[in-house]
C-alpha cells in the first residue's frame, strides 16, 4: 500500500513566503551594494546566500514529495529528498493520533517529523524510544 498524502495549503504557503521573503533579502543586498561600487563583497555575499534561499524550496519539494509505503515486513517513510525512514513492523510499539504536528520536516535525537501538514497526524513510537510523526491522508485507516 501506497500513501502520497496532500500537503497542508497553510504550510505550502508559509514555505514559499520564506522562499520569496529570503530571495527579496539577497537581491536587496546585492543591488545596495552594487549601488556603493562593492559589486565583489555583493557577488560574495549572494553566493553565500543563495543555498539558503534554497533552503525553503528544498523543504517545499519534501512537503509534495511525502510518501508513506507498506512494503513486506517494513514501513517506509520519504520526504523528498530531505529525509527518510525505514520502520521494521516488529520494532512498532505504539501508534497513536497526533493533533497538531509542531515540526513537519527535520529530526532530532529522539524524533523525526516527516509531515506534511501540521494537523491530524500520527505518533510512531519505536522500541528504542524514537518517535516518528506523519500526516497520512486517512490517519485512522492508516493506524
Amino acid at each position: 500500500m501506497r500513501d502520497q498524502p496532500r500537503p497542508g495549503h497553510g504550510l505550502v504557503a508559509l514555505i514559499c513566503l520564506a522562499a520569496l521573503t529570503t530571495g527579496g533579502a539577497i537581491i536587496a543586498v546585492v543591488f545596495n551594494l552594487r549601488d556603493e561600487g562593492v559589486l565583489t563583497l555583493g557577488l560574495m555575499i549572494s553566493l553565500f546566500c543563495v543555498p539558503m534561499a534554497a533552503l525553503p524550496l528544498l523543504l517545499l519539494h519534501a512537503v509534495y514529495r511525502t510518501v508513506y509505503v507498506f512494503q513486506d515486513d517494513v514501513l517506509r517513510l520519504r520526504a523528498g529528498l530531505v529525509i527518510r525512514a525505514e520502520l521494521p513492523y516488529d520494532e512498532i510499539v505504539s501508534v497513536k493520533p497526533w493533533p497538531m504536528i509542531s515540526n513537519v520536516i527535520g529530526w532530532g535525537r529522539r524524533a523525526r517529523a516527516l509531515a506534511n501538514r501540521m494537523p491530524n497526524g500520527l505518533e510512531i513510537t519505536m522500541e528504542s524510544k524514537m518517535r516518528y510523526y506523519i500526516t497520512p491522508s486517512d490517519p485512522a485507516a492508516f493506524a
